[in-house]
């Protein structure tokens, strides 16, 4: 795995398709135990790949991919929930907490359509 995110941090961006195959299984079946639907499943699992893709300059090998894949989709199911969480604070009055999404510039906002597209084609 380490000669692949090697090949991919060095602009070979196709080579990722080998991580998400060989990876895409296990996230996906952790992902249905969570979600409601498999839909809901998919797209979290896409999330979490995009996730990835976006920090893969960050794994340091020392730990397998699949270790450090798997964190970072406990860490977006932690967010997910967060992000859905829904306080209500009497019965009469229905105040809700919903987390607001972090403003991004519009290079990231690019940045993430083209990762987008990427995957979405893989």
């Amino acid at each position: 795995d380490w000669d692949v995110v090697r090949a991919v941090l060095n602009g070979k961006i196709d080579q990722f398709e080998i991580l998400v195959r060989r990876y895409q299984a296990m996230v996906l079946h952790q992902a249905r135990k969570a979600f409601k639907t498999e839909e809901e499943a998919e797209d979290f699992t896409q999330e979490v790949f995009l996730k990835a893709y976006e920090s893969l300059s960050t794994f340091r090998g020392a730990a397998q991919f699949s270790t450090w894949i798997f964190q970072i989709a406990k860490f977006q199911l932690s967010k997910e929930f967060r992000k859905k969480k829904i306080l209500v604070k009497s019965f009469d009055s229905a105040e809700h907490e919903i987390a607001e999404p972090k403003p991004i510039s519009i290079v990231e906002e690019i940045h993430q359509e083209q990762t987008h597209g990427i995957l979405r084609d893989m």
